[in-house]
């Protein structure tokens, strides 16, 4: 009750609205796409009047990619720290594969828990130089982690750390179906858990700003069916926001958005992206794999790592921008730096992958951003000569 959720002063007991629960998230079924991608894509270069060859082809990433040892990579970062290179030129000669088991090493010979090793600090240049944001996703914690106090205390945490960065967090999913077998007290609902994941977020944001920390949060809402599924959990978040921190409420920021299978079904998808603030596309799904050989012949090369065919999330991304052209997508599932060279076409703003893959995909995004900034660079002094 709001009498108990919440702890302001100035709040009498009973004069808040009591909390609403909302309907469990159903999964969306695999859409059915009439027509070939290739048919689709066309009527739509003819539409926008665009051909495929406006899109960039960057250089080969891989003749730049050629220092794959921790000697070699520290050998790049003193010849760019003396100004022997750019760093440019050392980030392309660094080999985005190997990256992650080369800062492992470097580990080892670390003599100062506060210094950098070199292959942190090429990893640091690659974040200025690139404007692709990269996430890092954490396994799901057991049930009984998640009640509230050791929650927010983990939240409390994170913000502290972000320091006004955004602070993105998927609802508790309805997919844990497992966590309704369980009998007696331990039989915890979704809503339920979302009640109090949604409180403890709260809190713990309401705990950082009394601290002077601006927060920023990004919420997800899993999987929902249509649009208006997305706005029934949209009006669970303000609730219990509105329960948890009254009139304090209007002073956090937070912004909804929601997180979609690869293959739900283009209407919805777009419907979806009409009232969200952003969209996350998961690219995991134990089916992913068939997918290659549901596709064309001349297609089936043009698969991502995670198994989904370049062609399926082409349409879903179109699909979405349609309907909001500005609207920010995120590709999640253990993106690889092998990836992004579809992300990138796709003009996607956002990856997450998981931690062993994340050292390489930072490298590998700056790459790429150079060498299109170098294709650019040709093509303008191209022009300028004609």
């Amino acid at each position: 009750m709001k009498g108990e959720r919440c702890q302001n002063s100035f709040c009498q007991f009973g004069s808040c609205p009591a909390p609403c629960g909302v309907e469990a998230v159903h999964q969306p079924a695999c859409g059915q796409m009439g027509g070939s991608a290739r048919d689709r894509r066309s009527g739509r270069e003819e539409e926008n009047g665009r051909q495929e060859s406006d899109a960039p082809h960057l250089e080969d990433a891989g003749d730049y990619a050629r220092a794959g040892s921790l000697p070699e990579i520290a050998s790049l970062v003193e010849l760019a720290s003396i100004g022997s290179i750019t760093r440019e030129k050392a980030l392309l000669s660094a080999d985005s594969e190997r990256i992650g088991e080369i800062l492992q090493e470097a580990e080892e010979y670390r003599s100062k828990p506060e210094e950098g090793t070199t292959p942190e600090m090429l990893l640091d240049w690659s974040d200025s130089m690139r404007s692709l944001r990269v996430y890092t996703e954490e396994a799901e914690r057991e049930i009984q982690e998640r009640l509230m106090n050791r929650w927010k205390g983990h939240l409390v945490n994170l913000l502290h750390s972000l320091q006004g960065a955004p602070l993105t967090v998927a609802l508790v999913s309805g997919r844990l179906k497992d966590y309704r077998k369980l009998k007696g007290d331990a039989a915890l609902d979704i809503d339920m858990l979302r009640d109090i994941q949604l409180e403890a977020l709260f809190r713990a944001a309401q705990s950082c700003q009394m601290q002077r920390i601006d927060c920023s949060l990004e919420l997800l809402v899993p999987y929902p069916e249509d649009g208006e599924a997305f706005h029934r959990i949209h009006d669970f978040i303000d609730r219990v926001g509105e329960e948890t921190l009254c009139h304090q409420r209007r002073s956090l920021r937070y912004r909804v958005g929601a997180m979609l299978d690869w293959d739900v079904r283009e209407t919805a998808a777009a419907e979806i992206a009409r009232f969200a603030d952003f969209i996350v596309i998961n690219g995991k799904h134990e089916g992913a794999w068939l997918m290659e050989y549901l596709v064309s012949e001349e297609e089936r090369g043009k698969v991502l790592s995670a198994g989904i065919p370049y062609s399926v999330l082409e349409e879903l991304v179109y699909s979405i921008r349609r309907t909001k052209p500005a609207i920010r997508i995120c590709l999640s599932g253990a993106v690889k730096p092998s990836d992004l060279a579809y992300v990138y076409r796709l003009g996607l703003n956002a990856v997450s992958t998981v931690p062993s893959e994340l050292p390489g995909v930072r490298l590998a995004a700056a790459q790429w951003e150079l060498l299109e900034r170098q294709h650019e660079l040709r093509r303008r002094s191209a022009q300028g000569r004609t």
